[in-house]
């Protein structure tokens, strides 16, 4: 149960990580300075 536990933390936090590119390039409506690599 604790390694399921890790792995759902560890995907919220990844997807997180996402949020403020996402939400700059809602803001401005530009693409240019999206990181591919990440």
């Amino acid at each position: 149960m604790t390694g399921e536990w890790v792995g759902y933390v560890g995907a919220t936090l990844t997807t997180l990580a996402f949020l403020p590119q996402a939400v700059k390039t809602i803001r401005t409506k530009d693409t240019r300075g999206i990181s591919l690599g990440m």
